[in-house]
């Protein structure tokens, strides 16, 4: 069993956050009810990034999780096929797939989504029902990041909070 069941279980999908430190001048928000993930594993876990220069066999059996990069739902469909398949191949029964996604959650929750680089600036509305469709396709956990954010770190986060987080995990 790998430390990433901690933030990672199958058929969920778990939220984490990045952000510029500069950027957020509020007090550290308390995250009550969720798990920190500070405490010693028995291992050290490995998840790969992309492929990294290995072939999917390869991460399959001796990573203990797959972190991807964003992709339209096509793609995205192809790609789980493919981890799922050589999960089975290795004798895995589940190891977590995550992503990164950059977000400029902008004011209007209905605001349409438009890209940037590695993901998106839209409204709490269209990354909640993009973030179900991950969750719905076998992504366990996504990884936040508000570097190109237009708005204050500290209003994004308490929005996330109150409109994306109890939708997850």
């Amino acid at each position: 069993m790998s430390a990433f069941t901690t933030i990672a279980q199958e058929g969920k999908l778990s939220l984490g956050l990045v952000f510029p430190l500069e950027s957020y001048s509020g007090s550290v928000p308390e995250m009550q009810g969720q798990e920190q993930f500070t405490k010693r594993a028995p291992k050290t876990p490995m998840l790969v990034t992309g492929h990294s220069g290995q072939s999917l066999s390869w991460i399959a059996e001796q990573a203990d999780g797959w972190l991807y990069y964003p992709r339209n739902t096509y793609m995205l469909q192809l790609i789980m096929q493919d981890w799922r398949a050589e999960l089975e191949k290795a004798q895995q029964s589940w190891k977590p797939f995550m992503q990164y996604l950059y977000v400029d959650l902008l004011e209007d929750p209905k605001a349409p989504p438009s890209p940037i680089h590695l993901g998106f600036k839209t409204g709490s509305e269209y990354l909640n029902f993009y973030l179900k469709q991950l969750e719905q396709e076998g992504v366990n956990h996504v990884i936040i990041n508000l570097k190109y954010g237009s708005r204050p770190a500290a209003e994004v986060i308490e929005e996330l909070g109150e409109q994306t987080v109890p939708h997850f995990g």
